[in-house]
C-alpha cells in the first residue's frame, strides 16, 4: 500500500498537500500527525475519519455527511483541521460549522463534494457571543451542487476564508443569511474561487470588511451574477464575470464596494437588464480599470447608477452587444478616463442625475495668475505719439489664456498682438479698444505673447494695459465632439460660459493661486490631459 504524505494545515499557515492522491487509508507512519487534526477518506463503501493524535478511526459510516459532521463537532471546542483525501463524496445533509477556527481542505479538484439533495453543503453558523470565536477556512475542494442546493451559506457575524475552490451547478453558490442573534452582514474573504453554471445567483448577501481576489463567475442562467446588499468596505480585485442572463452585478441599498480590474461580459441573448446596476442608497461605489461589455439592444445601460458619489475610471465600456447607454449617471457621480466603444448607443451617457460629473477630469492648477483687470502681462504703458513695439517685461501666463486689453484714451485705437496660439501657430491679432469701455478680449488664446504694438494715436497722458482674460485655452484638451459639463474653482462649482469657437471657456473670475477643475465628456472619452 502506497504511503500518503499528509501535511495538516493550521490557520494562516502555508498549505502543502498532495495534488492527486488516491482514496486509501493513511498509515501510522504518515508524516507530521498533529493534535486536533483528522483525515477523512473512503474505503469499502464507507467514509472514515481518523484522528491523527490517537491514530484511531473515530467515525465511519456509509453517510459521508454524518462522518464529516461528527468530525467537525469533535473540533468545535478546540478548532483544528480536516483533510479530505482525493475522491468523490456524496453529500446528503447540510454540514454545520460554527466559527471555531476549523480548517477544511482537500486535494484540490480531485476532492469532490457532490450534493445529491436540496441541502447546502456547508452551513457556517454564528456561535453567539463566544470569546473563542475564530475564522474558519474552507479551501482546495471542488463542490458540485444542483438546481436546488448551494455550496456555502454563512450566517451574519461570521468570519471565514474561502479560497482555491471550484464550485459548480449550484442554485446559489455562496450566500449570506441573517443570524438568529440579529444582524445581516458577514465577513467572507474569497481568493481564487471559480463559480460555474449557477442557476439563480452566484453570490448573494450582505458582506462587510472583506477582500475578494481572483474570483471567476462563469454562466448564471436565472439571476444576477452578484447580488449584494447592505455591504460595506468590500474590496474586489481581479474579478471576471461571463455570460450572466440578468445583471452581472446588482448592488442593492447601502453598499460601499470598491472594484479594481473588473472584467464583465453580459449574456448577449438577454434584453432587459443593466450589466451593472447600482441602486438607490448605495454610496461611494468605485470601479477602477477593466472591461465591461453590455447585453442586448433593449437593456438600459452598461452601468446604471442610481447611487451617490460613484466613481468609474479607466474602464473600457463596450457596446458590442448594442446596449442603450454606456452610463446612466448617479448623484455626484464621477466618470472619467474611460473608453467608450460601439456605435449603436441611443446616447453614450444618459445624464439622469442632471449634472453628474463625467468625461475626462482635468485638473488645471493656476499659480501666480492674476484675474481680469490686473496688469500681470504688462503694467500701464504711456503713449508717446509714436508707434511702440513692446517686447520686454512681458509676463507669460502659466496656461494658455486670451488677452484682456484696456485703455485710458480719448479715441478708438487698434492694438496688435503677436504670439503663439494653442495649436502652435504664429498669430497676429488686431484688437480694437474703444474709449470709455471695460476693454476688449482677444479671440486668440495665446500660449506665449511675443509682443504687443501700441499705435502712434496713443499720445502723452494716455495709457494702455494688458492682463489675463477670463477666457481659458482648452482646445488642446478637447476633441471636436467634446462637451464641458462642469467647472470647479477652489472646490466650488461655478457657471462657466463655453464659446462656440474652439478652445475657449470663460470663467466668472480667476484669482492668483486658484485651483481650477474642468470636467468634460468626449464621445471617445479617452483624452487625458492634466
Amino acid at each position: 500500500m502506497v504511503a500518503l504524505i499528509v501535511v495538516i494545515v493550521y490557520l494562516i499557515s502555508v498549505m502543502n498537500v498532495p495534488s492527486g492522491g488516491t482514496a486509501q487509508q493513511p498509515q501510522q507512519g504518515d508524516t507530521m500527525a498533529k493534535a486536533n487534526s483528522y483525515v477523512v477518506y473512503q474505503e469499502g463503501g464507507h467514509t472514515l475519519s481518523k484522528n491523527f493524535t490517537s491514530d484511531a478511526i473515530e467515525f465511519q459510516s456509509e453517510n459521508t455527511s454524518a462522518v464529516i459532521q461528527a468530525t467537525v463537532d469533535a473540533l468545535n471546542n478546540s478548532g483544528g483541521s480536516i483533510y479530505i483525501i482525493s475522491g468523490t463524496y456524496k453529500i446528503t445533509n447540510e454540514i454545520v460549522i460554527y466559527c471555531k477556527g476549523i480548517n477544511i481542505f482537500g486535494d484540490g479538484p480531485s476532492t469532490v463534494l457532490n450534493s445529491t439533495t436540496k441541502t447546502t453543503v456547508f452551513m457556517i453558523k454564528y456561535p453567539g457571543k463566544d470569546p473563542n470565536m475564530k475564522p474558519n477556512h474552507i479551501h482546495h475542494l471542488r463542490i458540485h451542487g444542483n438546481s436546488k442546493s448551494g455550496a456555502i451559506v454563512q450566517e451574519a457575524f461570521c468570519w471565514s476564508y474561502i479560497y482555491n475552490l471550484d464550485i459548480r451547478y449550484c442554485r446559489v453558490a455562496i450566500s449570506v443569511v441573517n443570524s438568529p442573534y440579529g444582524g445581516v452582514t458577514t465577513a467572507m474573504n474569497l481568493n481564487d474561487v471559480k463559480l460555474t453554471e449557477s442557476f439563480d445567483r452566484a453570490i448573494t448577501g450582505a458582506f462587510v470588511d472583506c477582500t475578494w481576489s481572483n474570483v471567476l463567475i462563469n454562466g448564471v442562467t436565472g439571476g444576477a451574477g452578484i447580488y449584494m446588499h447592505d455591504s460595506g468596505r468590500v474590496l474586489i480585485n481581479q474579478m471576471q464575470i461571463n455570460t450572466v442572463h440578468q445583471q452581472c452585478i446588482y448592488l442593492y441599498y447601502s453598499c460601499n464596494v470598491l472594484f479594481d480590474n473588473l472584467y464583465v461580459v453580459q449574456d448577449s441573448q438577454q434584453t432587459a437588464y443593466d450589466c451593472i446596476l447600482i441602486s438607490t442608497g448605495c454610496k461611494n461605489i468605485s470601479i477602477t480599470g477593466g472591461y465591461i461589455c453590455g447585453g442586448g439592444s433593449s437593456s438600459r445601460s452598461i452601468i446604471h447608477d442610481e447611487g451617490e458619489n460613484t466613481i468609474v475610471t479607466s474602464v473600457h465600456l463596450d457596446n458590442a452587444q448594442r446596449g442603450k447607454y454606456a452610463i446612466t449617471t448617479g448623484i455626484n457621480g464621477q466618470y472619467y478616463h474611460n473608453t467608450i466603444t460601439g456605435s449603436n448607443y441611443e446616447l453614450p451617457i444618459h445624464d439622469r442625475a442632471n449634472g453628474a460629473r463625467y468625461g475626462t477630469l482635468l485638473t488645471l492648477s493656476y499659480v501666480g495668475i492674476i484675474g481680469e483687470g490686473k496688469e500681470n502681462i504688462h503694467k500701464l504703458v504711456e503713449g508717446t505719439g509714436y508707434e511702440q513695439v513692446i517686447t520686454d517685461g512681458i509676463v507669460q501666463p502659466n496656461y494658455p489664456r486670451a488677452i484682456w486689453i484696456n485703455g485710458q484714451m480719448t479715441k478708438s485705437i487698434t492694438i496688435k498682438l503677436t504670439g503663439i496660439d494653442i495649436i502652435g501657430n504664429l498669430v497676429d491679432e488686431f484688437i480694437v479698444v474703444e474709449p470709455g469701455t471695460n476693454g476688449s478680449i482677444s479671440d486668440t488664446v495665446f500660449v506665449k505673447l511675443n509682443s504687443f504694438t501700441i499705435p502712434a494715436e496713443v499720445g502723452r497722458g494716455e495709457f494702455i494695459s494688458l492682463g489675463n482674460s477670463r477666457v481659458l485655452g482648452i482646445n488642446d484638451m478637447l476633441t471636436i465632439d467634446s462637451q464641458v459639463r462642469w467647472v470647479m474653482v477652489n472646490g466650488i462649482y461655478i457657471t462657466a460660459t463655453i464659446l462656440n469657437n474652439p478652445g475657449r471657456i470663460i470663467l466668472p473670475q480667476i484669482n492668483e493661486g486658484d485651483n481650477i477643475i474642468i470636467c468634460y465628456m468626449s464621445m471617445d472619452n479617452i483624452v487625458d490631459v492634466t
